[in-house]
């Protein structure tokens, strides 16, 4: 998954064009600290909502041992973030898609997705449930639009 920064201002070059990557069952864009974090290796897969299946997303977060984990929306600081179902239940674990063009993720039928500055230069994948920049806990950091594409390397 590529990162595709929806503004112009000047620190938008910081996440335009990287890859999404995972550490500590967070997703971050790749950048200084997180070159040899896993990269997202995201899939669909059913996931059993409260008996209602809805397309859920998994992702391998490592590769010895080879593990899968659901990728949910923390409904506490809006980070996406990774784990077992028990884990994701409480958050917003789906439903996941593609736009009608196939090209950029949404979730819950919706592309608001921003990269949040938890410290310098490092930025953490983010839901914008609210579409009002994470004003909830962006508590005076950065945020930045933006847009999940799937890669088409499919690296």
């Amino acid at each position: 998954m590529i990162v595709r920064a929806q503004s112009t201002c000047s620190r938008s070059e910081e996440i335009e064009g990287k890859k999404v990557v995972i550490k500590d069952r967070a997703l971050y864009v790749q950048g200084p600290g997180l070159e040899d974090c896993h990269p997202f290796e995201g899939f669909y897969l059913e996931y059993p909502f409260h008996g209602t299946p809805i397309r859920g997303m998994v992702s391998t977060i490592a590769r010895d041992p080879p593990e899968l984990n659901w990728i949910y929306a923390d409904r506490n600081d809006r980070r996406l973030r990774c784990g077992g179902k028990t884990v994701s239940l409480p958050h917003i674990a789906g439903p996941w898609d593609w736009e009608e063009d196939g090209k950029y993720m949404t979730l819950e039928d919706w592309d608001g997705f921003a990269a949040l500055e938890v410290e310098p230069g490092r930025w953490a994948v983010c839901y914008d449930t609210d579409d009002d920049h994470l004003a909830a806990v962006r508590t005076g950091r950065q945020v930045l639009e933006c847009s999940l594409e799937r890669d088409p390397c499919g690296e």
